[in-house]
């Protein structure tokens, strides 16, 4: 690779030898690069274990915020696995891998007790990955706010029940351009609660058109609707 390792070579790779090759680059913007370049060349040729160390390397050298900024979400990015991949084969390697660190590096954060913002993260088909929503997860829980993780296949009906027992602020999903989502059923049960709810949605490619006639969706891109979450005073 640019890098100059090849791919035989850093599949053979121990932890040690990893942590070592990320010394002799000094620029932290470059270190990032040459990480998610390795990724890469790790999950093409299907070393899951070496995948898997890398990315553990990475969590011990630098926060969990700089991990999931600089590396994560870019690799997730590039290879489209946001939302739904391309169905390779060592794209599901590599996302089950992703997916623990992921939820460890959330579990881990300590919940701050006075923050009333309570956040739902949810998806409506398991057709959907669900890294995207991850990534929302650990950026709101690093913030302080509470979550709310329903992971995917969530109906309306759900939510309806979820509604009896808790409170919460807002909502957050991403759906495909085209959806069976229930946007009417779901403005009328909001529109039923005594608080102001709202739901934050963005479509897989970032498309802003309007997908329901109610100020109670706020539709935006990926990462405005994660600005959005985080900055919003309720």
């Amino acid at each position: 690779n640019r890098n100059g390792h090849h791919i035989s070579r850093l599949a053979l790779l121990r932890p040690q030898e990893i942590k070592h090759q990320l010394a002799q680059v000094t620029d932290t913007e470059i270190k990032h690069q040459k990480t998610i370049a390795d990724l890469t060349i790790l999950m093409h040729s299907f070393d899951v274990a070496a995948f898997e160390n890398l990315l553990a390397e990475a969590f011990k050298c630098w926060p969990s915020s700089a991990v999931f900024y600089y590396i994560i979400y870019p690799f997730l990015k590039m290879h489209e696995l946001l939302w739904q991949g391309n169905k390779l084969t060592e794209e599901h390697l590599v996302v089950t891998v992703l997916r623990s660190k992921m939820i460890h590096a959330t579990e881990v954060l300590k919940p701050d007790n006075n923050q009333d913002r309570t956040v739902i993260l949810f998806l409506h088909t398991t057709k959907q990955l669900d890294l995207a929503l991850l990534y929302v997860s650990f950026h709101l829980k690093n913030a302080g706010i509470k979550v709310i993780y329903l992971g995917s296949d969530v109906s309306v009906d759900n939510l309806e029940h979820l509604f009896q027992k808790v409170k919460p602020q807002l909502l957050y999903t991403y759906l495909p351009d085209k959806n069976n989502f229930e946007f009417k059923k779901l403005i009328r049960l909001l529109e039923g609660q005594s608080n102001e709810w709202k739901l934050s949605s963005a479509t897989q490619s970032y498309l802003l058109n309007p997908v329901a006639d109610s100020d109670r969706i706020i539709q935006l891109k990926f990462e405005e609707a994660l600005n959005y979450l985080l900055s919003i005073n309720i």
